[in-house]
Formats: C-alpha cells, sequence, structure tokens
C-alpha cells in the first residue's frame, strides 16, 4: 500500500542497457521509483506506480523501451518489517556489534553495541570493506590510542563511531564530500549518544 492509501503496481519491461539507462532518467523525472536489473546482456527495469497505472503511462514506458511489452502487476503485499530483518540481521566484527533498531538480537555483553539503522549511506558493516575496518579498528584498539581520528568518505558514520568507542579521549571527525552521508553519519552519531565525541 503506497502512502496515498492505494495498492502498488510495478510496470516491467526487458531491454538493452542503453534503453534503460534512457527509461530510469526519463521517469525519474515523473517522481516515479526505478529500478533496473542486469539480466545477461539484457536489463529488466521496473517502474513502481502507486494505484494501477492509465494505458498513457504504460503506452510511454513502452515507447521509451522500443517497443517492448510493458508487464503490468500488482505488487504482492510483503511484512517489510520481518523482509528487512532476515536481510540486515545484527553483524559482528571484532569487538563491534553492528545492529538496527528493528533487530538488536542478543549480543554478549563483552561486546561494543553500534546502532545503525537502514539510511542513504554506505556502511553498515555487512559489506566486506565496512567490515574489515571495523576489525582493524579493534585491532588497532589493542595497540595504540591515537589523539585525532579522521573517518574520511564516512559515509554512515560507523568507523568514526568505533574510533569513539574505543578510543574515549581521541578527537573524532566524520567527514564526507557528500552532504546526505554527513546528515545520516550525524543523525547516527546522536541515535548511539556519541554527539559529544564525533564531529561530522
Amino acid at each position: 500500500m503506497s502512502d496515498l492509501g492505494l495498492p502498488l503496481y510495478t510496470v516491467t519491461v526487458t531491454v538493452t542497457a542503453e534503453a534503460a539507462a534512457r527509461l530510469s532518467d526519463a521517469l525519474a523525472e515523473d517522481g516515479l521509483a526505478v529500478s533496473e536489473f542486469e539480466n545477461g546482456e539484457l536489463w529488466q527495469v521496473e517502474v513502481l506506480v502507486p494505484g494501477l497505472p492509465d494505458a498513457t503511462l504504460v503506452d510511454r514506458i513502452a515507447a521509451l523501451a522500443d517497443g517492448a511489452e510493458a508487464v503490468v502487476a500488482p505488487l504482492p503485499e510483503r511484512d517489510w518489517l520481518a523482509l528487512n530483518r532476515q536481510q540486515f540481521p545484527p553483524v559482528r566484527a571484532g569487538r563491534f556489534y553492528v545492529y538496527s533498531a528493528l533487530d538488536p538480537g542478543r549480543p554478549a555483553a563483552n561486546l561494543i553495541r553500534l546502532r545503525l539503522d537502514a539510511g542513504q549511506a554506505f556502511g553498515t558493516g555487512r559489506h566486506a570493506t565496512t567490515w574489515l575496518c571495523l576489525d582493524a579498528v579493534d585491532r588497532l584498539a589493542r595497540r595504540t590510542g591515537p589523539s585525532r581520528v579522521l573517518d574520511l568518505g564516512c559515509g554512515s558514520g560507523v568507523l568514526a563511531m568505533a574510533a569513539a568507542r574505543v578510543w574515549r579521549r581521541a578527537d573524532v571527525v566524520a567527514a564526507d564530500i557528500d552532504p546526505l552521508a554527513v546528515a545520516v553519519a550525524g543523525e547516527n552519531v546522536q541515535a548511539n549518544g556519541l554527539n559529544a565525541r564525533v564531529r561530522t
């Protein structure tokens, strides 16, 4: 169900990469949710719309898709919270335990808890690069105690928060070129009670 109280529908077409890019650009301007999925040489483009799409929209999508057949189908009702819990379970990296408010899990008392809810910035601990960096911060914390820490390209701010937890006297800064990432990092820092310790 959409925010408008209407059931959600998808309009799906299978097209070339060029047509997929054209569709995404054109339909994003209309404020429609557009997803692209690579399928071998071709791409499946899925447009999400509130309510049954009218023939004008379906014809426009087909035209942008070089005449490919546009398939209209209702989006099945799902328990999105349960699905989110399944896809984003808590993560452990060294002594760090990264979880969301939807699934706090039951971490051991000796673990360092970091709450990260799904957001628009990279860095949940589930990607190998973030997990390895968290593990490296944990290992470094056992050997050294820097006075200043910079999380450059901070995304969600997870590494800055991890640093603030293990190096309590360090001046920690989380910085990113993307203003949205800085805003998300600030929200995460506050949710973890670290706004006095981490500057974004």
